[in-house]
């Protein structure tokens, strides 16, 4: 009896490889093949990379990194068995070899517009894929802002447009807490991203950036997606409802299905004209994904990291916003945000609280106080209804004075 030979699913299960977020969050124009082989050759280069020296056109010498994939490997990305998989194969490195990317530049406020790769090669069932020096960096010098994706996660996907959400999405999940498996899916907590619909499409790899006219735009240090999006020669899926029911839905319904993501709901937000311009995706840890591991503990600790300046300068502007009926000085908007270990929902949730209670004599205090312990409103609670506030919060009593205390020893 023969053998059944091992998917790439199950040969990668437990694998990790790590990404910047900027290269995650790139604009590319893509297919499913590619991106897997591309994830693949980013894990190998770890271990099993050789160095390669060549001369500039000047003659001086220097080194490329490269790795080597072989057919059976490749087979296993595309699912195949036959030899119809070779044309792809030599498809897929003609398409890697020319690929552009535009992406954030770590520490700088402008984009880039950069190949990821040298020479590409398909000889004798083995694919040769050379790294460009400059830009290796975005997978092998990586100390913050970057993603862990799980290989047999990701070698599970069946579309193009699912995988490349999934990697999105991915990036944010890191600021949710452990999956709580004795609660139902729905009651997870959640995360909201919203994005712009031009943006995802070229982020999901659906726009041409090769094309001269998107291409120039791309060179700038700061693209207009809409402007290149409507440049599309031949664009695909050009109307919203297209692009929903063949790229996002689909998409939704395969992430939800295999990976460590659960997508509750989306909401597509409406513009002039009533035009979709945007929307909204809520995601969870996916309780079915972990619930089929053995004790689980999922709080993505590993994965969690100390955030830059820059992007607790931009967390403390969106709080700023949701507090915006009292005048927080920054600090104090700093200690808050780092009580709720950067949770919006918890900092919202304490400022309603605290915007509908009485006799409040520290607002910082409160708001942390609030947030150490979870403070709930009553059932049926409204702003009309309340004569004293603090007699709401589930019948606790707390110590105002210690309050106070403790915000002046925070600040």
């Amino acid at each position: 009896m023969s053998k059944i030979a091992p998917t790439a699913i199950d040969v990668y299960k437990e694998k990790q490889v790590a990404l910047s977020n900027a290269l995650i969050q790139a604009k590319e124009k893509t297919s499913l093949l590619e991106s897997k082989i591309e994830l693949l050759a980013i894990y190998k280069l770890k271990d099993d990379c050789k160095t390669i020296e060549k001369k500039d056109a000047k003659g001086n010498r220097y080194d490329v990194h490269a790795v080597t994939l072989n057919t059976g490997e490749i087979k296993r990305l595309a699912d195949r068995k036959g030899g119809g998989v070779y044309t792809q194969i030599a498809e897929a490195a003609i398409e890697l070899k020319r690929k552009l990317f535009i992406y954030a530049e770590p520490g700088k406020d402008q984009f880039r517009m950069d190949n990821l790769y040298g020479e590409v090669t398909y000889d004798k069932g083995k694919l040769t894929v050379e790294f460009n020096p400059s830009t290796e960096y975005l997978f092998t010098e990586l100390k913050n802002n970057f993603t862990k994706l799980n290989l047999g996660i990701c070698f599970a996907f069946k579309s193009n447009g699912g995988f490349q959400l999934y990697k999105l999405l991915r990036t944010y999940m890191y600021t949710l807490p452990e999956v709580e498996l004795e609660l139902l899916q729905e009651e997870q907590q959640y995360i909201s991203k919203e994005y712009n619909v031009s943006e995802l499409r070229l982020q999901l790899g659906y726009v041409n950036i090769d094309q001269p006219e998107i291409k120039k735009e791309g060179m700038k240090n700061h693209p207009d997606s809409e402007k290149m999006v409507e440049l599309e020669k031949k664009p695909k899926y050009k109307r919203w409802n297209d692009f929903y029911n063949r790229v996002i839905a689909p998409g939704i319904e395969e992430i939800n299905e295999i990976s460590d993501i659960y997508i509750s709901k989306i909401e597509p937000q409406r513009g002039a004209h009533g035009k979709i311009e945007s929307v909204i995706f809520y995601c969870q840890n996916n309780k079915s994904y972990y619930k089929g591991k053995e004790k689980v503990k999922v709080k993505n600790k590993e994965e969690k990291r100390k955030l830059t300046e820059d992007e607790i300068d931009d967390f403390i502007d969106d709080i700023r916003d949701i507090c915006k009926g009292i005048d927080f000085k920054t600090k104090d908007l700093k200690v808050i945000a780092e009580a709720s270990e950067y949770d919006k929902d918890k900092i919202s949730k304490a400022y309603k609280i605290l915007t509908t209670s009485d006799n409040i004599n520290n607002a910082v205090g409160f708001m942390l106080k609030a947030i150490k312990e979870d403070y709930e409103e009553s059932p049926g609670y409204s702003k009309e209804e309340k004569k004293n506030g603090f007699n709401d919060f589930n019948q606790r009593k707390y110590d105002y004075a210690e309050l106070e205390r403790e915000a002046v020893s925070q600040g």
